[in-house]
């Protein structure tokens, strides 16, 4: 449902500017 991909969508986000950070 919705609420699921914004969820998805919100923790790829938070990881990829986790990866950028570390890196």
């Amino acid at each position: 449902d919705k609420l699921s991909a914004v969820l998805a969508r919100r923790a790829e986000h938070y990881f990829s500017e986790n990866l950028r950070v570390t890196e």
